[in-house]
């Protein structure tokens, strides 16, 4: 979560825990930001194209392996 381009709040579940980082780093922020506008163009992008989407832009990452994207 971005709030308002100057902080960041990020949270993973690891298993059994749960792990936050709460940031004011302009970097970091940015590149959270970043990162959530790009998830959701590419949302977007595959509702357009819907299932040959993935096929087409798939990079066979480990990321895709594990979050089942193939």
């Amino acid at each position: 979560m971005v709030t308002d381009l100057c902080n960041s709040f990020v949270v993973t579940n690891t298993g059994d825990k749960m792990i936050g980082t709460l940031t004011d780093n302009e970097v970091y922020v940015q590149i959270i930001s970043e990162h959530i506008h790009s998830d959701i163009y590419m949302a977007r992008l595959a509702k357009i194209y819907e299932k040959s989407f993935e096929k087409k832009i798939s990079i066979n990452s480990l990321h895709e392996k594990k979050n089942f994207i193939q």
